[in-house]
């Protein structure tokens, strides 16, 4: 899956560690990573479009935190060049480049194929409009 990765352990007592984009609660308000189940937290300080890396125990479903970790660096970053596949829209249509932290928002939904590779560029915490050429060349995309 490209949402997320966890690594499957047999014996009790290992930890887990699980990386991917939240894109929001499930229908049931759990916390999700990809079709991972994140338990033992509260994701208030989480956004949609986040990259997220956990480490706990694992359970049935996915994982109970012990540990979290958000973003991709620890200090602010001007211009982000990322390679991955976008996420599926949600229906607000915000998507993502899975993984980046990059977000974007889109009025035709329809149009973003998650199985496509991508190379997109950010700026802040947003996707670049790939449009608009002169904003990669400005950027130093």
């Amino acid at each position: 899956m490209r949402a997320s990765h966890i690594e499957k352990l047999t014996s009790v007592g290992h930890r887990a560690r699980l990386s991917g984009t939240y894109l929001g609660s499930d229908p049931q308000a759990q916390t999700v990573i990809g079709a991972s189940v994140v338990s033992g937290l509260e994701s208030q300080h989480l956004s949609p479009g986040d990259l997220v890396r956990v480490v706990g125990q694992p359970t049935r479903d996915g994982i109970m935190a012990e540990r979290l970790e958000a973003g991709l660096f620890a200090g602010a970053v001007g211009v982000v060049q990322v390679q991955g596949y976008y996420s599926e829209p949600q229906p607000g249509g915000l998507y993502t480049v899975l993984g980046s932290g990059l977000i974007a928002y889109s009025d035709q939904p329809e149009m973003i194929d998650p199985n496509t590779l991508v190379i997109r560029c950010g700026d802040g915490s947003g996707l670049v409009n790939v449009g608009s050429i002169g904003a990669f060349a400005q950027l130093g995309c």
